[in-house]
């Protein structure tokens, strides 16, 4: 759709309200899932964009829990606020009195990530090492600098739930970040049930922390051990994982990447002549030190490209936080949960409440036709074109490659899905038989059914309204 077309929508939709200025009312006002136990709770809300008509109005202005479709709003936040060009940095400073490399950390997520190659830690190294020799320094005495307050204390978000922030996906940005903030740990699993485990390795290798394991082996053929760490000393281990398996990996959060990156960098510069003592530091600034190197990060829209398509909480948590800094110039937890509810209610003229940037958080709350408003927005911004290119494509790409695949929404239907415990979200747009852009948003919260079932109905809902002559 053209953004002419998009701008004579979003002129019918009435910001200083919580509903849209509609045509004509709602064709359907009943549960978009039939068929529950009615122990649930459904919002939907979707509408034509050329003829402006509402085609579901259920629970719209309802406050639900909307899981990862959140990243909507920060993605969306971080185009606006930062720009799809900007780009994280980390800067390299020398220390000529004390002898030390500071590192000024940026929050760049994408230090050493998987999905981002050409940010890998040895290319951001030799960039390090290069710009030492280039000012004619071979000698680092005093060891390695932190200088992490970009970032204000706490950097853990306090809504989190415990048994998230040990694991992979719950990953908490730091000022410095590296390798996804994920610890990988192997387990041996004895070839009996019920039967405690031991930890073979762990990559990369730990500084500074010890781990309790108590997972034990049983019959079924899934990972179910849970990673309970934060900032401290230890990491426990709890579940089960299948029995009679060697290395089984166990994917953990990073308790300390700053440390990581740092202790990684010494020994990258010792190897290449630069010598480097073991010590690793914290500073406050860098205050009369001289810039040796500043690397920066892939640019918002590619980031957003992966965090939309692939569902990274830290990427997303890391543009929250970027968003803020950007806007307040300083950044925390809470700053950047109130510029999102602030951007929010400029972009959609609904309240929300964040307390993340991706939606790991359960106390997160939208409602749907909010969702719907943000995104008739982002189409009609100078961005448009990088917001929809982030979005998964049903039966295609990212977390849609199964969505509505082998129906006339295959290839066609663009937009983010979120879940946990008890959530099933779908938010996004499509065009109908006559080529007519709808956009929705459905959220489900404390169904007792199988998510995959919830899936199913979504589906048939939204198939429905792609053939139907509405």
């Amino acid at each position: 759709m053209k953004r002419t077309a998009v701008a004579l929508f979003l002129a019918t939709l009435c910001h200083s309200g919580c509903s849209a200025n509609i045509n004509k009312p709602s064709k359907r006002q009943t549960p978009p899932i039939e068929n529950l136990s009615g122990q649930e709770t459904q919002a939907a809300f979707a509408v034509n964009t050329v003829t402006g008509d509402t085609l579901c109005s259920f629970n719209a202005a309802k406050a639900l829990t909307p899981a990862s479709v959140t990243k909507l709003f920060t993605t969306c936040a971080a185009c606006e606020l930062l720009g799809p060009d900007y780009r994280f940095a980390t800067r390299f400073f020398y220390d000529a009195e004390n002898k030390r490399l500071i590192i000024e950390g940026g929050c760049d997520p994408t230090s050493g990530s998987r999905f981002f190659p050409d940010n890998s830690l040895p290319k951001i190294f030799a960039a390090v090492a290069a710009g030492l020799k280039e000012n004619n320094i071979t000698d680092l005495a005093g060891g390695i600098s932190i200088d992490a307050t970009h970032f204000d204390e706490p950097t853990l978000p306090s809504s989190r739930m415990w048994e998230d922030m040990g694991n992979y996906y719950g990953a908490s940005p730091k000022a410095i970040n590296a390798n996804d903030n994920t610890l990988n740990i192997y387990l041996n699993s004895p070839a009996e049930a019920r039967q405690i485990c031991t930890v073979g390795h762990t990559e990369p290798e730990l500084s500074g922390q010890s781990i309790r394991c108590h997972v034990r082996s049983y019959d079924q053929n899934k990972d179910s051990a849970y990673v309970y760490a934060t900032n401290s000393d230890e990491i426990y281990i709890s579940g089960a994982i299948p029995k009679g398996r060697n290395n089984f990996r166990v994917k953990a959060s990073m308790g300390n990447p700053e440390r990581f990156f740092a202790r990684e960098l010494a020994r990258y510069l010792n190897a290449k002549g630069i010598g480097t003592s073991d010590s690793i530091s914290r500073v406050d600034n860098c205050d009369n030190a001289t810039l040796i190197a500043r690397i920066g990060s892939p640019r918002v829209e590619d980031i957003c490209r992966i965090t939309n398509k692939n569902s990274n909480n830290l990427f997303a948590d890391a543009l929250a936080l970027e968003a803020a800094y950007a806007t307040h110039g300083r950044t925390s937890w809470d700053i950047a949960t109130h510029t999102l509810e602030a951007f929010a209610k400029k972009a959609t003229g609904f309240e929300a409440q964040f307390y993340d940037g991706c939606g790991l958080s359960p106390f997160t709350t939208v409602c749907a036709e909010s969702v719907v408003r943000l995104i008739a927005h982002a189409l009609g911004q100078n961005y448009a074109a990088n917001f929809e290119s982030s979005l998964a494509v049903a039966g295609i790409d990212g977390t849609f490659r199964n969505f509505c695949k082998n129906t006339v929404l295959n290839g066609k239907l663009k937009g983010k899905s979120g879940s946990m415990t008890g959530v099933v979200s779908y938010a996004g747009f499509f065009e109908n038989r006559d080529g007519q852009r709808i956009i929705f948003c459905v959220i489900v919260n404390h169904h007792k059914e199988a998510d995959s079932q919830i899936r199913k109905g979504i589906e048939q809902w939204l198939v429905g309204m792609a053939e139907s002559d509405i």
